[in-house]
């Protein structure tokens, strides 16, 4: 498992539609990396504020796994792991919403969905059934 201890993410709340994405390493307060994104159209708003915490690079890659392997169990000053899993893989492809589900059993605390090619910009859509889903996800 890829673990990226280096990178902290914030997700600052432009809108209930809109989010903006920074990873910025921890050992620099000025460098970041700023993607675009758009909320997932299920589950809570991110206007409910800031969302910071360490990346972890989703094991299996896919995310599709009931047995996704949960975050680690090392201190985390910020307190909160966020899910980075891609869209799809050579391997394996599911639904955003199994992504996202399989992320909350595993306690994550939020969900980043992302595209392999730049060119493919659709939006998260929504699930069959929105009920218990109560993590936040955006891609």
């Amino acid at each position: 498992m890829i673990f990226i201890s280096l990178i902290f993410i914030v997700i600052t709340i432009i809108n209930k539609c809109q989010a903006e994405v920074y990873a910025i390493p921890a050992e620099s307060q000025f460098y970041f990396e700023k993607f675009d994104d758009a909320p997932a159209l299920f589950g809570p708003s991110l206007a409910d504020g800031a969302i910071r915490g360490l990346l972890i690079d989703a094991d299996p890659p896919s995310g599709c796994n009931a047995s996704l392997r949960p975050p680690p169990t090392v201190y985390n000053d910020i307190g909160k792991w966020i899910l980075l899993v891609p869209r799809h893989t050579e391997k394996e492809n599911c639904s955003f919403e199994q992504k996202i589900r399989n992320a909350q059993a595993a306690n994550y605390s939020a969900v980043i969905v992302y595209n392999i090619r730049v060119a493919n910009t659709s939006v998260i859509k929504s699930t069959k059934s929105h009920c218990q889903i109560y993590q936040k996800s955006t891609r």
